[in-house]
């Protein structure tokens, strides 16, 4: 028998399943080979259609060696992997550590930084199907050849939008956005200032799309749905926003802002009215504290809580995740380098549909032979994972004073040349630091529990009357999974699942007056 997901997750208790199941995990992806480097920026994660994340990173042949190569792999929100693609970008090139990768549908488009043999760089758009098979690659032609940096993406009424840095031979910085239709990359529409020079990010509030941008020596945020003048609103010099989300109608700005010596957090509300709101700056006192020399880069939101993420540099590397209610009372900070003796490279903070959280500290995680990415899965209720630690760094309150200037775009004839790229075989490793933790529910009247969990050949179920009970086990794609059931006596039952079966058990136990528990199991081989 097939349950569908939804109904399955309707029949057990969504609510009971999220507020009493740990589901949280570490995993490391690494090469099998020493020595084998990595590297991201932000957006490294998406959503296909399908449910599954997708995720990249940039690889070397060597310890800080120049990346040749690209990986992207696609897991569930488990940690199972389902696919794993790598691809060489071209004998003697290597990519610049700027991407952003989105997706539409089962589609998956990566915009990155490409450097060939002289060390000129280009915007190349990599589009890869459902199972990360190539479809195409695209080389945007720039005159003069300018460096490109800062790429972000994100995708709006079935176009991909692309906003990017030009750095020019003479060191000065332009900024620039395309608008590319799906399936028809000739008809894209390029747009550049001289106005603005580095581009920090993109995002819609509503349908509206806007982008976060330097002029001089200040950050502006500017619609791009305007024409030919643009209306922009400008922060103070030294605040610099990295990421913005909209929720419940308000802007929430995070990045750093410069006080003092040192570069610090911030997270600013601005609400619909665009005249109130808060900021708070994470608070760098004391002679070497360990959140000296930081920003905040990813953000999102949990039952109401805003949550930011961001990395700290001074006086060794962390990352960490601070929690928010609305009115910017915090709530609490946790770190996660427990496992990491070397960490150069930010995180990001990506919400899956689902619900589930997932924290990434992108390479630069050196293990002693190797460098990975560490991805850990956060548990929603306390935000924790299995190997963070609550701290007691301090924020607190500061001020923002908005203004308003204009800006320029000229309309650009670039174009889109089609290129390939080599896609090779060369799986790496994944290595489960902390496996989830699933534990029996406490509140439940039957006062049932399973153990050993995880488990790797059977478990036992202990309960008052095993003669009275119903026991149903499923996977989490609903489908029933047949339990072999030996009972020991009246309050213990051995239950053994078909030898092929691995993952995530839901058991359904039931006594024939009605009462009813779920218990969550994993097996592990």
């Amino acid at each position: 028998m097939r349950i569908p997901l939804l109904s399955l997750l309707l029949f057990f208790g969504v609510n009971q399943l999220s507020a009493q199941t740990d589901l949280s995990f570490d995993a490391r992806y690494s090469l099998p080979c020493d020595f084998a480097g990595s590297g991201t920026e932000k957006n490294q994660f998406t959503e296909l259609q399908n449910g599954k994340i997708v995720l990249y990173r940039f690889e070397a042949d060597s310890v800080f060696g120049i990346k040749h190569f690209i990986r992207v792999w696609s897991i569930d929100i488990y940690g199972n992997t389902h696919w794993d693609r790598k691809f060489s970008i071209g004998e003697g090139d290597s990519v610049w550590l700027s991407a952003s990768l989105k997706s539409i549908g089962n589609q998956l488009y990566l915009a990155y930084s490409h450097i060939d043999q002289s060390g000129k760089s280009h915007l190349r758009i990599l589009h890869l199907g459902e199972d990360g098979t190539f479809i195409s690659t695209h080389k945007l032609n720039i005159p003069n050849d300018p460096q490109v940096r800062n790429i972000r993406s994100l995708i709006r009424n079935q176009e991909l939008i692309v906003s990017f840095d030009l750095l020019a031979s003479d060191s000065s910085r332009s900024a620039a956005y395309g608008k590319i239709p799906f399936g028809n990359f000739n008809s894209a529409n390029w747009f550049h200032t001289d106005e603005l020079q580095k581009s920090t990010t993109l995002y819609q509030d509503g349908n509206d799309l806007r982008f976060v941008a330097t002029k001089d020596s200040n950050a502006v945020d500017l619609s791009l749905d305007q024409i030919s003048v643009y209306q922009a609103l400008q922060f103070p010099a030294k605040f610099l926003p990295e990421t913005v989300m909209v929720f419940n109608g308000n802007r929430y700005y995070t990045g750093s802002m410069i006080h003092g010596i040192f570069l610090n957090s911030f997270l600013h509300k601005l609400a619909s009215n665009q005249t109130s709101g808060w900021v708070k700056r994470l608070n760098a006192v004391g002679p070497n504290p360990p959140y000296h020399g930081n920003t905040s880069e990813g953000i999102t939101t949990v039952d109401g809580k805003i949550l930011v993420s961001g990395y700290g540099t001074i006086p060794h590397p962390l990352t960490y995740l601070s929690v928010f209610a609305e009115n910017g009372t915090l709530i609490k900070t946790e770190t996660f380098d427990a496992f990491h003796s070397f960490n150069y490279n930010r995180g990001d903070l990506f919400k899956h549909s689902s619900g589930a959280l997932f924290f990434s500290e992108l390479a630069g995680i050196f293990t002693g032979t190797q460098f990975a990415t560490v991805l850990e899965r956060i548990d929603t209720t306390n935000f924790t994972s299995c190997n963070s630690e609550t701290t007691n760094y301090p924020y607190i309150d500061t001020t923002l004073q908005l203004t308003t200037t204009t800006v320029s775009f000229l309309p650009e004839n670039y174009t889109l040349s089609a290129l390939t790229i080599e896609p090779i075989s060369d799986p790496f490793l994944k290595e489960v630091v902390c496996h989830p933790s699933l534990s029996v529910d406490e509140n439940s009247a039957l006062n049932a529990e399973i153990y050993p969990n995880p488990f790797t050949e059977s478990f036992t179920l202990r309960a008052d009357n095993t003669s009275d009970l119903t026991i149903n086990c499923y996977d989490l794609m609903g489908k029933e999974i047949v339990v072999e059931k030996r009972i020991s006596d009246d309050q213990h039952v051995l239950l053994i699942p078909p030898f092929d079966f691995s993952g995530v058990l839901l058991c359904r136990i039931q006594t024939t007056s009605g009462n009813t528990q779920t218990i969550l199991l994993q097996r592990v081989k």
